[in-house]
């Protein structure tokens, strides 16, 4: 029961699905049989007739391990396994690496009393065909996360929505399956632009990660506690947006490799062995909760709760930052955005100055 209560089948019944497979579906009710019996429905010799008549095209692949388990606790496939037990020990690793960093900048910084200056002066952080790609993001992201938590936690007061329509609409589903695309497209897009626009392409060589950004994270840290008395300068891009940027292409990759298997059950089990499912959905779970808390962790502080932009960088909405930030931490890539305005253009007023920054 509790592997079925933890299942797909189990979930979407908990949500009022009227549809999904019940123990009758696979049991039968009048005619049930042990597994070991050559007759009963669930018979491992039965199982791709039995799950077929819901997933078209099953074939003796289904058959392949077991049924019923808990990513939580098993029995499951070594795959499964291996899955489950590197995700235990990366989630803890990674996003008590997050809280750390950040709270030791944060104490650092209201230490030294360092806050966000406001001159007015701008400069480009994000252009339009940035921006749309990250607004893409922006929707999607947090439909995905709310719809996907609705499903694993139904009894939840924040999910008695979808229970509701649920009865009569599929709602929680397609609205989760639509941010899905939602978010794959903002992310292919955004590399098809890279690909195709020159001039926008450069920002994927100022991503590659570089031995420089381990030496900065190192000295951010040592400057923090107080060790080193000089604070660490970046080039376009610091460590903490590389390691964002990369993490964030990698985890959609995999959400969406999953997420399909997942989506299209049918071609998945029609194709490849019932192990795959499995781990597909182990992968989707734990990463989902890894690209949640670490949005809300790593993302969040840079770009709300850092003093220096606090109460947020709007450059999301006006592709515009505060020339005070980058002169506070990337000083040498603020004065080349000053070289590259064409000296007859340089202004004698400051309020002209200002308008040539933004």
């Amino acid at each position: 029961m509790p592997s079925y209560a933890d299942s797909y089948h189990g979930l979407a019944l908990r949500e009022g699905s009227l549809t999904t497979a019940n123990c009758a579906s696979c049991h039968g009710v009048h005619d049930i049989l042990r597994s070991s019996d050559p007759r009963s429905t669930v018979n491992a010799a039965n199982l791709a007739k039995t799950c077929g008549q819901c997933h078209t095209g099953v074939n003796e692949k289904f058959a392949i391990g077991p049924v019923h388990f808990r990513i939580a606790t098993g029995p499951a496939h070594p795959v499964v396994q291996w899955i489950r037990w590197t995700y235990l020990l990366l989630i803890p690793l990674t996003l008590g690496f997050m809280l750390l960093h950040n709270l030791l900048d944060l104490l650092a910084k209201m230490r030294r009393h360092q806050s966000r200056n406001n001159s007015g002066q701008n400069v480009v952080r994000m252009n339009f065909w940035l921006r749309f790609a990250h607004w893409g993001v922006m929707l999607s992201f947090p439909t995905l996360v709310f719809t996907g938590f609705a499903l694993k936690y139904p009894d939840s007061w924040w999910s008695a929505p979808f229970l509701l329509w649920g009865k009569h609409y599929a709602f929680r589903g397609r609205l989760h399956r639509t941010a899905a695309v939602v978010l794959v497209a903002a992310t292919l897009f955004h590399f098809v632009h890279l690909a195709v626009n020159r001039r926008d392409r450069a920002i994927l060589s100022a991503m590659l990660p570089k031995w420089k950004d381990v030496k900065d994270l190192i000295g951010v840290v040592l400057y923090n506690l107080g060790v080193r008395k000089d604070q660490p300068q970046f080039a376009k891009f610091s460590y903490a947006e590389k390691l964002e940027y990369w993490a964030f292409s990698w985890g959609t990759a995999v959400m969406a490799l999953s997420g399909f298997l997942l989506w299209f059950n049918s071609f998945a089990l029609r194709h490849f062995p019932k192990w795959i499912t499995d781990a597909a959905t182990a992968v989707h779970w734990y990463e989902a909760l890894l690209a949640t808390f670490s949005i809300l962790l790593w993302h969040f502080y840079m770009v709300i709760f850092d003093p220096l932009v606090y109460p947020m960088d709007l450059a999301w909405l006006t592709g515009k930052a505060p020339a005070d930030h980058y002169r506070h931490t990337r000083p040498e890539y603020l004065r080349v955005l000053e070289q590259a305005v064409p000296a007859e253009s340089a202004p004698a007023r400051p309020e002209a100055a200002k308008q040539t920054m933004e």
